[in-house]
């Protein structure tokens, strides 16, 4: 027999399916070459991963999230369905009237939309690109629960940053709902929306298992985070969750849109599912564009060399690419320029790095440019940085002033692909790049708000035409840059160089 409840699929040890479901809920990771720190090259165990766990007297547990896949599976033997029965009656029928659901703002089609499906499947993924309003899609959602039930239920959202639980709250409380910092109060409170980041909850649980009890909604913001076991810690400790629904621009791959067999999609992403449930709604970014509902980009790829020498010809050592070829100077010279040249014409400037030293290593060549006055820098955990008279400084301003404008150029680390709600930027510079589609989407996605200076939002990015590894990643962000985001060749100037800029930028703000 299987048993269906709020948080698991109990399968009996027992059951005809039992063996089946266990070999497709396993997926198993070959071996493979990686080099260490030190150059030495090692080679990997293979691992094997379970979508499930077993308990001492054989019965197999699989989240009820993945319900959405097995249930073919399942179909031939007993079900014991002890879920909890609540009709979702909409409160709201009629979309055009859904979109008026929070006060003082009309939602777009496609959020209302979103809100219409999570309170009517309850369990699933909404994968929306940045800049489309996710947060007033959970406000929404509550909303629309609070009509429902006559009360907020007890609510928990998951952030992945402190930035955005204090960001979180101030934008539920405008619109009119009970929302805390878990972070600060410590305390779940009922018939509210308690707004956590996991290593605070989590920490909690550990001391009192029955934390959660009383939760029965669950919102995970960015929510591809639920790969990560803190992330889907507490909803294994929510026994009464009615409703887990997870938001994100970058969840699952495109390519695997529209898969229905578990063993297509990767690790990540079915840890994903195992936390909520399956793909519920996804909009591309090019649609957002072409709709005018998100910025218009355009792209600029720099010629850059990437030719570094790497002592002992060791260029397949990755370590040794990253602070010769990435952090260079010439590499940091050409972020510093393509800056300038953006800041002279009243463009803000945000620059994505992978470490604090790089940053470092980009605000003290801002010094040499006589840039130190306008440039911040922001790390994650609140800490931020500038460079003045050769020294760091910290400044918890950075954010603000970068904000109403007194920095003109903000370098961030990777908390700031998501964990901040950037406002008035221009230009993204990829300096890191990478080779990662969800880093591409959550990076870029940071310019494609409309409020911007210019008809553009300006994108960034590097050739890297020597090395190749980082040539091969440079071309997939490219083909990224098309297809997904839907960048024609008339809004692509490749391989161009700083004295290029400008003739660029008149072509495209029409200023000749």
């Amino acid at each position: 027999m299987i048993t269906l409840t709020d948080n698991w699929i109990i399968v009996e040890k027992d059951d005809c399916t039992a063996v089946g479901l266990k070999s497709i809920l396993i997926k198993q990771q070959p071996s493979k070459t990686v080099r260490l720190k030190n150059g030495k090259k090692v080679r990997t165990k293979p691992k094997v991963f379970k979508y499930y766990t077993e308990s001492e007297d054989g019965n197999i547990y699989i989240p009820i999230g993945l319900l959405f896949f097995i249930e073919d599976d399942i179909k031939v033997t007993v079900i014991k369905d002890e879920r909890v029965k609540i009709d979702f009656i909409p409160h709201i029928q009629d979309i055009d009237e859904l979109k008026h659901i929070l006060p003082g703002i009309e939602l777009r089609e496609e959020q209302a939309i979103a809100i219409r499906k999570a309170v009517a499947i309850r369990r699933g993924i909404l994968q929306l690109p940045t800049g489309s309003g996710k947060t007033e899609i959970l406000c929404g959602i509550v909303k629309e629960l609070e009509y429902i039930f006559g009360k907020v239920p007890t609510t928990i959202i998951l952030e992945p940053t402190i930035n955005l639980v204090n960001s979180t709250v101030k934008r539920f409380q405008k619109y009119g709902l009970t929302a805390t910092s878990y972070t600060k109060t410590r305390e779940i409170r009922e018939n509210s929306v308690n707004i956590c980041h996991p290593s605070s909850l989590g920490n909690d649980i550990d001391k009192n298992p029955d934390l959660l009890k009383g939760v029965t909604v669950l919102l995970g913001d960015e929510s591809h985070h639920f790969n990560s076991e803190q992330f889907r810690k507490p909803t294994y400790n929510m026994p009464n969750l009615i409703l887990s629904i997870g938001v994100s621009a970058s969840v699952i791959l495109q390519e695997h849109i529209g898969f229905r067999d578990i063993r297509d999609y990767d690790i990540k992403e079915v840890l994903a599912f195992s936390a909520t449930g399956p793909l519920l709604m996804n909009v591309v970014t090019s649609d957002m564009i072409d709709s005018n509902r998100l910025a218009t980009p355009a792209l600029f790829r720099m010629k850059h060399n990437a030719d570094e020498e790497i002592p002992n010809n060791d260029s397949s050592n990755w370590h040794n690419v990253e602070k010769i070829r990435l952090e260079s100077d010439s590499r940091n010279e050409l972020i510093v320029k393509c800056s300038q040249f953006f800041v002279k014409n009243d463009r803000k400037v945000l620059i994505l790095v992978n470490t604090i030293r790089w940053s470092r290593l980009l605000l003290t060549k801002f010094s040499e440019f006589g840039m130190e006055s306008v440039v911040g820098a922001s790390y994650g955990s609140g800490k931020f940085e500038k460079f003045l008279n050769q020294n760091f400084i910290n400044d918890d301003n950075i954010l603000n002033d970068f904000e109403t404008g007194k920095i003109k150029v903000l370098i961030g680390t990777t908390h700031l692909y998501e964990g901040a709600d950037i406002h008035n930027l221009d230009v993204i510079i990829l300096g890191f790049g990478g080779n990662g589609e969800r880093t591409q989407i959550q990076g870029v996605g940071r310019a494609l708000r409309r409020t911007k200076n210019g008809k553009y939002a300006y994108i960034v990015d590097f050739t890297d035409d020597f090395d190749s590894v980082l040539k091969k990643h440079s071309a997939n962000r490219l083909n990224r840059y098309q297809q997904i985001f839907g960048i024609p060749s008339e809004r692509i100037f490749d391989r161009i160089q700083v004295e290029d800029l400008e003739t660029c930028f008149n072509i495209l703000e029409n200023n000749e």
